[in-house]
């Protein structure tokens, strides 16, 4: 089975981007993208992404579309009505760390998420843990028949449990919360959980840069 003989591997991954620790929660920002019939939404976040691009590509490699992260977070490409696999790629030029509490410029970071959208779901997110995901898949899975949409997003929910997100939450579908600087006591939930994860990647890249202050 894909999704089992790669658990572990999803943990290593992990503990290259960073180890969560039990922090408070902090007051939160909240993303609902608004997801219509012909368009694929979502989050881009390290922290919250404010500005680049994304690009989506369907389940036999082309491309569906390209749109660009807006200063909430989010984006909107418009899909023509289309269901089944998807790759999508973000291109971060500038986000909010959350450690520092302002906004960081970087040159081109690249997440990606591997997901699907349906007449249902046509939210997609691209996180970090996302990214783990998508590389622990690989390239072809997209395009690969034997690689089902349940796999898919099996492995998503795995690489979150692996980091400490409980009760089966899909970083690629899930709604998305991102902690502020000053955190306080907030509800311990699956978002928050995740939303801890986020800073943790956060703060391991700001003491690598030399920004831990």
């Amino acid at each position: 089975m894909i999704i089992k003989s790669k658990y572990l591997l999803a943990l290593g991954m992990l503990s290259m981007v960073g180890c969560t620790e039990p922090v408070d929660f902090s007051e939160v920002t909240v993303n609902s993208p608004d997801a219509t019939v012909n368009s694929l939404t979502g989050n881009v976040g390290k922290g919250k992404a404010v500005r680049g691009s994304v690009s989506a590509y369907k389940d036999d490699g082309t491309l569906l579309g390209t749109g660009s992260i807006t200063t909430d977070g989010t984006f909107s490409i418009p899909s023509g009505g289309y269901t089944g696999k998807v790759r999508v790629v973000a291109t971060i030029t500038e986000y909010i760390d959350e450690k520092l509490n302002k906004s960081m410029p970087v040159s081109n970071l690249k997440l990606s998420a591997l997901s699907s959208i349906s007449s249902d779901s046509r939210v997609v997110n691209v996180t970090p843990l996302t990214e783990i995901a998508s590389r622990i898949l690989g390239e072809s899975a997209l395009t690969d028949s034997s690689v089902s949409i349940q796999d898919i997003a099996d492995m998503n929910i795995y690489v979150a449990k692996a980091s400490g997100v409980t009760d089966n939450y899909n970083p690629a579908k899930g709604q998305v919360v991102y902690l502020n600087k000053d955190y306080g006591e907030q509800k311990d939930t699956p978002l928050n959980r995740n939303a801890i994860v986020l800073l943790s990647i956060s703060n391991n890249s700001a003491i690598q840069a030399g920004y831990d202050t």
